[in-house]
C-alpha cells in the first residue's frame, strides 16, 4: 500500500485536514478496519477492481458512519468518508501498478473508471455518495501525477518495473475465462503450436523479453486454432491488450 506520507499528501490536496487524513490512515492501515489487506488476486483485481474494498470482517460501508462519527464528530463526517474513499483509490492504485508495470499509465483513467463503477454498484452509503463522486473526479483528474508518485515510491523500496511470466499467465487465464475459449493457446503464425496457459505464458514471455514478435491464437475447442491472429512486438503491447480485454 503507499505510504502515510503519499496518502496524506493527496488528502491535503484534496481539501482533508492532516487531522483527519491520520484519524483515517489509522483505522485503515493499523486498525484494519478494512479489508484493505487482502492480497490480490485475479478475480479480485479484474472482476472486477475493489469490488470489496469497503467490506471487512469487523465493518461494513454501513457501520462506517458510526465509526468515524466517534472518531471525527458528525460535523467532520463527510471529510473523514472522502479520506476513506481516497485511501481506497490509492491502495488500488497500487496494487496494479505493483502487478503490471508502467504500462498502467496508458490506461490510468479506465482503470479509475472501473474502481469507481464497481464501488457505486456496492450500494454506497448515502452519506458517502456525493464524496465518493467528487473524490473520483479528482483522482481521474491527477491519475498520471498519482501513479508518478506510486512509482517512485514503490522504486524506492526496490520494486522492479519488469513483469514476469506469472503475470501474463493470469492474464492469459482470465482472457480465456471471459472469452470462453480453451485452456489451449496456439502459438505461431505458419504452423501454429498448441500449449497449456503455463507454457504459453513462459514462451511468450521468453520470445517478447528478446524483442521477438509473437503470434497467438485461442479457440473455443482443444483440437485446432480458430479467430484472430493476434501479434505482439512487446510485452507493454500484450498486458495493455489483455488488460483493455478483460478489465474494461
Amino acid at each position: 500500500m503507499p505510504s502515510q506520507m503519499i496518502h496524506i499528501k493527496w488528502a491535503r490536496l484534496y481539501g482533508i485536514s492532516d487531522d483527519i487524513a491520520t484519524t483515517v490512515e489509522t483505522l485503515l492501515d493499523q486498525e484494519k478496519v478494512f479489508m484493505y489487506k487482502t492480497p490480490i488476486s485475479r478475480e479480485y483485481v479484474l472482476g472486477p477492481i475493489g469490488s470489496r474494498t469497503l467490506f471487512s470482517t469487523r465493518y461494513t460501508i454501513y457501520d462506517l458512519a458510526d465509526v468515524l462519527r466517534g472518531r471525527v464528530g458528525e460535523p467532520k463526517l463527510k471529510e473523514a468518508f472522502a479520506a476513506s474513499i481516497l485511501h481506497c483509490f490509492l491502495d488500488r492504485l497500487e496494487n496494479i501498478v505493483r502487478d503490471y508495470g508502467l504500462v498502467v499509465k496508458s490506461i490510468a483513467k479506465k482503470i479509475i473508471d472501473t474502481v469507481y463503477g464497481s464501488l457505486m454498484g456496492m450500494g454506497v452509503h448515502a452519506i458517502a455518495r456525493d464524496e465518493l463522486r467528487r473524490v473520483y473526479e479528482f483522482v481521474r483528474k491527477h491519475a498520471i501525477e498519482i501513479i508518478d508518485d506510486i512509482i517512485d515510491e514503490l522504486k524506492r523500496r526496490g520494486w522492479s518495473e519488469e513483469v514476469s511470466s506469472s503475470t501474463i499467465m493470469s492474464l492469459l487465464g482470465e482472457y480465456i475465462r471471459k472469452r470462453g475459449f480453451s485452456n489451449i493457446i496456439w502459438i505461431g503464425s505458419e504452423m501454429p503450436k498448441p500449449m497449456n496457459v503455463s507454457a504459453a505464458a513462459k514462451h511468450i514471455y521468453v520470445k517478447l523479453s528478446n524483442g521477438e514478435e509473437v503470434t497467438i491464437q485461442f479457440s473455443t475447442t482443444p483440437n485446432q486454432p480458430s479467430g484472430e491472429k493476434l501479434r505482439f512486438r512487446s510485452l507493454e503491447d500484450l498486458i495493455l491488450y489483455l488488460l483493455r480485454e478483460t478489465l474494461f
